[in-house]
């Protein structure tokens, strides 16, 4: 499919003005199936020979400042569509000399044309790969816009905070959303001890909750935590804020004292069939939530099937 194709049921608003133009970019970036630009390192032995999504779905922003000199125009004089980005690293000493220079580049070029606009960043490194084993080249380029990350989302198993750039705990000034998620091991408190110096961090997606660690848990409106192995979730007994809330039910322990989220509106609980009773029972003998405006619950156990509650499961 052609660049043309996908946006040709819009043409005849291209002659009207710049502005419904690069709405139609930003519309379509927001809703296209893989809306980050996707900037990834080729190993030697690796990677697909045939591409299962338009060539404009990896590097939307790039595409379109192809089509034409308007078309590139506008897309030079939109820093937006540049700041959403998605980097995939490749193992250590896969990545061929020449796919390497053109990985950093690009890379830089989208970090240049998206001006002072917040950045959106999703890394992700290899399965199973610590840092030793992982090609971190691109970190060096991203961390030197620490002051623009507005989201940043990492999935991969090496230590952050023994990364050069990251170990100094760098200020994260406008950082709004934290997702932290491991492959073969969970998040380590290093991981989380890096953002520590973000004030406007409001939301966090993690699988490990640790009550030490010197992320600001206590700002935080939305939470949502799947460890991976049994935690006590005593932490939460201080996040006052929180207006979401999602949990597994993989904790040791809820706490010794009850605790009252005055301000939680949404409420998400995922159970195991086997423990879901006496999961809720526990949580909503530990927990009072006067300000619930949405409750949630459900198991993602493949082998449960059509779950039916008991019709005093939610007795009040």
């Amino acid at each position: 499919m052609t660049i043309k194709q996908t946006f040709s049921p819009f043409f005849p608003l291209f002659d009207n003005s710049q502005t419904k133009l690069y709405t139609l970019f930003s519309n379509w970036l927001a809703r296209t199936t893989c809306c980050s630009n996707i900037v990834g390192q080729s190993g030697s032995g690796s990677g697909t020979t045939k591409l299962s999504l338009p060539v404009i779905t990896y590097l939307p922003a790039l595409a379109i400042s192809a089509v034409c000199a308007r078309w590139r125009f506008l897309a030079l004089a939109s820093p937006r569509i540049w700041s959403q980005i998605r980097v995939e690293t490749a193992p250590k000493g896969e990545a061929m000399s020449n796919m390497q220079s053109g990985f950093q580049s690009t890379l830089q070029l989208y970090l240049d044309r998206s001006a002072d606009s917040p950045l959106l960043i999703d890394l992700q490194t290899p399965d199973g790969l610590d840092a030793d084993d992982s090609d971190l080249s691109a970190l060096p380029l991203l961390l030197d816009h620490t002051s623009r990350w507005q989201t940043f989302s990492y999935t991969g198993d090496f230590d952050l905070g023994s990364c050069e750039g990251f170990r100094r705990h760098p200020p994260f000034p406008n950082l709004e959303a934290l997702n932290l998620r491991g492959c073969w091991s969970e998040i380590q408190t290093t991981d989380l001890d890096c953002f520590e110096h973000a004030p406007e961090l409001r939301a966090v997606k993690t699988d490990y909750l640790e009550e030490d660690s010197h992320l600001p848990w206590t700002q935080l409106t939305s939470l949502d935590v799947s460890p991976r192995i049994g935690r006590d979730i005593n932490l939460l007994h201080s996040c006052h804020d929180l207006t979401v809330l999602k949990l597994r039910d993989f904790w040791t322990t809820l706490g010794k004292n009850s605790t009252s989220l005055t301000r939680l509106e949404s409420f998400t609980f995922v159970g195991s069939r086997e423990e879901r009773d006496s999961m809720l029972e526990d949580m909503f003998s530990r927990f009072t939530f006067p300000s619930l405006k949405e409750l949630i619950i459900y198991s993602e156990d493949v082998y449960s099937g059509n779950l039916i509650w008991p019709l005093n499961a939610l007795a009040l």
